[in-house]
């Protein structure tokens, strides 16, 4: 989690050696409590996109974007 961009607080992911910064989904959304898939491949992360918090995923690459709740959530986890 990162706000250097200067806006709201973000995920972003990079190689271990700090090169290659980039974020998985470029929204304009707070976007707190993100948490990493066992596997690592999906974030869930909550957001408000639609004015009120949801649970949402999105894979390491920035696709496949995936709003798990339609009415309200703020603390993703995962489970195995």
């Amino acid at each position: 989690m990162s706000n250097r961009d200067g806006g709201q607080w973000r995920i972003y992911l990079m190689n271990a050696d700090g090169t290659n910064v980039r974020r998985p989904y470029p929204g304009t959304h707070w976007m707190p409590r993100p948490t990493w898939s066992p596997d690592g491949n999906w974030i869930a992360f909550a957001s408000t996109r639609g004015g009120q918090f949801d649970i949402w995923m999105v894979d390491t690459h920035g696709g496949n974007l995936t709003q798990i709740t339609k009415t309200g959530g703020d603390h993703p986890s995962w489970t195995r």
